[in-house]
């Protein structure tokens, strides 16, 4: 498949690494036998996605894994950072991602060992392994809870107290991710997003050059909405030390239920001690709730 921009996915060739079969469907002709229902299936393909959100495992069935619309309040204020998400993973495995930031007419994309592309140029990261000359882009995210938030400005102000060059925020993960392969950015980090936040940029990021982790310095996990990208493993490991998590549910854990803004978060058993404004905020929201 080729676009007008120089975008070419070999499908085939993706097929082929994997004996063109398709785990539980095989084709005939156009016949289809003996799949399951995962949100919506086409020809033996499931589908992860924000507007149609399956809680539940990442098989090793050809699955696309797709946002419609990754930064949802930037469309909502017209802030112009928006973007659409399509990742297609087989073996739990993504072997091809497009990202496509819309206002700025900008196509990124990547295949398992082919590269990646903006608008058909090849991207490269920018190597960087001095944790003091990185510009770290990361987001506020979703989550207000007291936990969350004093755990996401924490990480900020440990961060800038290293120090890193700067912090910034753009508003959607799949194009932050895709600043870092760029080399306009040196890290991402995040903590709350899902798996269709993530799964096209990842790709993107490491056939770039770069390295993707989970925050706690593990192997990247997209489901456990957990993530850290970066130009280098010296940077990764260096962010991976400085930044702490919140606990939130996995991508892959059924939740009490679910809806279009992601599943619901995993509540903390506790918290730590807030000081100075956080902690007047919190008596101020504890008397409300007993007003």
């Amino acid at each position: 498949m080729s676009s007008s921009n120089g975008v070419e996915i070999d499908f085939e060739h993706g097929h082929e690494q994997h004996g063109h079969e398709q785990h539980g469907h095989e084709q005939h002709g156009h016949e289809q036998h003996g799949h399951e229902q995962h949100g919506h299936e086409q020809h033996g393909h499931e589908q992860h996605g924000h507007e149609q959100p399956v809680c539940g495992r990442l098989t090793d069935a050809p699955t696309w894994i797709i946002d419609p619309i990754d930064g949802t309040v930037n469309f909502v204020h017209r802030f112009p950072f928006v973007a659409i998400s399509i990742a297609f993973a087989v073996n739990k495995q993504t072997e091809f991602g497009l990202v496509y930031s819309c206002v700025e007419d900008k196509l990124y994309s990547a295949q398992r060992g082919r590269g990646a592309f903006l608008n058909g140029v090849p991207l490269h990261t920018s190597r960087q392994e001095d944790v003091n000359q990185c510009l770290v882009v990361t987001e506020i995210g979703a989550e207000r809870d007291d936990l969350a938030l004093y755990t996401m400005t924490s990480n900020i102000m440990r961060l800038l107290q290293l120090p890193v060059h700067g912090v910034r925020a753009v508003g959607t993960a799949a194009v932050d991710m895709c600043l870092v392969a760029t080399g306009g950015a040196d890290v991402y980090y995040h903590i709350g997003m899902h798996c269709w936040d993530i799964a096209a940029s990842a790709i993107i990021v490491q056939e770039a050059g770069g390295v993707v982790i989970d925050t706690d310095g593990s192997e990247f996990d997209m489901m456990s909405r957990k993530v850290i990208a970066a130009s280098s493993l010296a940077v990764a490991n260096r962010i991976a030390g400085v930044v702490q998590a919140f606990p939130c549910r996995r991508d892959d854990v059924d939740p009490p239920k679910c809806s279009t803004a992601g599943c619901m978060r995993l509540q903390s058993p506790g918290r730590p001690a807030l000081r100075g404004a956080a902690a007047r905020g919190s008596r101020q929201q504890q008397t409300a709730r007993t007003t």
